[in-house]
């Protein structure tokens, strides 16, 4: 299931969700195989949800600007090591499996959506009073033009 919504930060997000581990260790100069590995699996899962050339996917990782050679040699890697190593499958299934529940997510919202609902975990972040915060909702919903919107908004400030 590829899509053209689902973003790189995203598959990233779950992968070091999954092993509980941060963004940064996998993006950082280490060469240990631990390290390695996920890096490989994060290229891989990259490559086959995503529209996104070998290129684009090694130039995220910034600091380490994979080129294309390195990121293909990864998901070739990968692929093989699903092959043979049966933990190792049940593992990239489940974070796949995640990943494609977040992509259907995605598919079935539009980006004005998308937008609303980032605006509004922001702003429920915040520590106004309820009238004001139902305020921003309003305005926020206005902005984007959705009445719809302004019912999911009345719906989630009343949970």
């Amino acid at each position: 299931m590829i899509s053209k919504k689902l973003k790189l930060k995203t598959i990233s997000k779950i992968l070091c969700n999954y092993y509980g581990i941060s963004e940064n260790d996998i993006f950082i100069k280490i060469r240990t195989r631990e390290v390695v590995e996920k890096r490989q699996l994060f290229y891989y899962l990259a490559r086959k949800f995503t529209l996104l050339t070998f290129s684009e996917i090694g130039a995220y990782s910034r600091k380490l600007m994979m080129d294309h050679s390195t990121v293909l040699y990864s998901y070739t890697r990968i692929g093989d090591i699903i092959e043979f190593d049966k933990q190792f499958r049940r593992e990239v299934g489940e974070i796949e499996d995640k990943i494609k529940e977040h992509a259907k997510k995605l598919e079935g919202t539009s980006s004005n959506e998308i937008i609303l609902n980032d605006m509004i975990k922001l702003f429920n972040k915040l520590t106004y009073d309820d009238d004001y915060k139902k305020d921003l909702h309003f305005e926020m919903a206005w902005f984007l033009g959705h009445e719809t919107n302004k019912q999911k908004i009345n719906m989630m400030i009343e949970n």
